[in-house]
């Protein structure tokens, strides 16, 4: 499916704000979407599942932890030129997250070429009426992320894909949906240090400044319309996903591992006080099988953020205490460190010093300064936690320890040298280790 992957950084291309498009018009659903049938399972758990983003970061999780922890035949929704071709994708992405499947949890995923931005999903009516009809569960991950586009750009997938999914649920039977929004669906003006709680909905989303978080507000808005007209929907709030809890795997286009290796390449880190939300992503999506499973579920919204905040600040202290010389400056003295150490070959953040810098045409201002303004809105994830505290699915804390994780496994890949290797070095580069792939092809000595 479409990329669930981080920013682009091919092509930076920084058009925050959508001033063409009347959001809360974009939100509304149409007056035609009516449930005429109740939902009504034949069996308790899931039969006939159908998955979009199992060639993403998060939905290859999902798809994992639904052969592992249900019996449900898995359909997976992928944009390719035959089913052939749509399995090596996904199998291609299991290999490269090391995620492991029997012969038997194998046999029960059903790839579908098709495509989210079309309608119909893309596939023919024969094949989209028979796939409606035996489909009683949707998992709906998929997305374009992609930080620097606008929601004009983003939006046929984001918004358009969430209406053909909704449309596809009703089709043939009532089918229960399990949507996957994001914690940027509060990123405006009016909860600004504000505690936000599960049951909370944001009722507009001034002053967004991505055309990212634009379509997810607009998404999110068009779903919960559903569930208030009859269709069961759970919804899951993610923040940023970061790696693996155990073993540190990650997604290498997150920008905050850019960050995070860019920084440490570079030397310095923001001394910002902002917070940022984050969970692993093996406890985002077993919590999401696991809530998913209960009838109770199917039309509340859940916050999946760990139980401890950190500031950006945190994230360079994390990495100065695994031993690495990266002195924390105030967030201007950054940017002008950027400006300089960024511009190296091989630095993780080059490609991406336009996001930084560059200031919106309306708000005056880069992106990034607006996205972290002080103070965030604070997610209260309380009744989430409940919820999985029996089942002891609550996300791991996001802490030094957390993040040593993450530093083990880039320094294994090849990203970073060791600390020790970095003190013994004049320059601060990454190297490459004999069977890597970083994920950075410009890595080289720099002159």
């Amino acid at each position: 499916m479409h990329s669930t992957n981080g920013p682009d950084s091919s092509s930076p291309s920084i058009h925050a704000l959508s001033p063409e498009f009347d959001l809360a018009a974009e939100a509304r659903l149409e007056a035609e979407f009516v449930v005429t049938a109740p939902y009504s399972p034949s069996a308790p758990g899931f039969e006939v599942v159908l998955l979009t983003g199992a060639t993403g970061f998060l939905g290859v999780h999902l798809l994992r932890d639904l052969l592992l922890h249900t019996q449900a035949k898995i359909v997976c929704l992928v944009r390719a030129p035959s089913p052939a071709a749509a399995l090596a994708r996904i199998e291609s992405n299991l290999a490269l997250y090391n995620l492991t499947l029997s012969a038997e949890q194998r046999d029960r995923v059903e790839p579908i070429p098709g495509d989210l931005g079309n309608a119909r999903l893309g596939l023919v009516d024969a094949d989209y009426e028979a796939l409606a009809a035996r489909v009683d569960t949707v998992f709906h991950s998929a997305a374009a992320v992609n930080f620097y586009q606008s929601y004009d750009q983003l939006r046929a997938v984001n918004v358009g894909g969430v209406r053909e999914i909704l449309r596809f649920a009703l089709q043939a039977r009532t089918k229960a949906l399990h949507y996957v929004s994001s914690t940027g669906v509060f990123d405006s003006t009016a909860f600004q240090g504000l505690v936000v709680c599960e049951a909370d909905v944001p009722a507009n989303c001034h002053g967004s400044v991505m055309g990212y978080t634009q379509t997810k507000w607009v998404a999110e808005q068009v779903v919960l319309q559903a569930r208030a007209r009859g269709l069961p929907v759970a919804v899951y709030r993610s923040p940023f996903i970061m790696g693996d809890s155990k073993s540190g795997i990650v997604d290498a286009e997150n920008l905050v591992v850019k960050m995070l290796i860019g920084c440490v390449q570079g030397g310095a880190w923001p001394d910002h006080p902002s917070t940022v939300e984050m969970v692993a992503v093996n406890d985002l999506s077993r919590a999401i099988v696991h809530l998913a499973q209960y009838p109770a579920n199917r039309s509340r919204t859940f916050h999946l953020t760990s139980p401890e905040r950190m500031r950006w600040a945190d994230i360079g202290i994390a990495a100065r205490s695994y031993g690495y010389p990266l002195e924390s400056v105030p967030y201007e003295e950054w940017k002008l460190r950027l400006a300089v150490f960024g511009r190296r070959k091989g630095n993780a953040l080059r490609p991406l010093i336009r996001f930084f810098s560059k200031v919106t045409s309306r708000v005056g201002t880069p992106v990034p300064e607006i996205f972290a303004r002080v103070p965030r809105p604070i997610f209260d994830s309380t009744l989430t936690q409940a919820a999985l505290a029996g089942a002891e699915r609550v996300p791991a804390p996001m802490n030094r320890t957390m993040f040593a994780t993450y530093l083990d496994f880039f320094v294994q890949q090849g990203w970073l040298p060791t600390p020790a290797e970095m003190q013994m070095s004049r320059e601060v580069l990454p190297i490459k280790r004999s069977g890597s792939s970083p994920p950075y092809p410009e890595c080289a000595p720099h002159a």
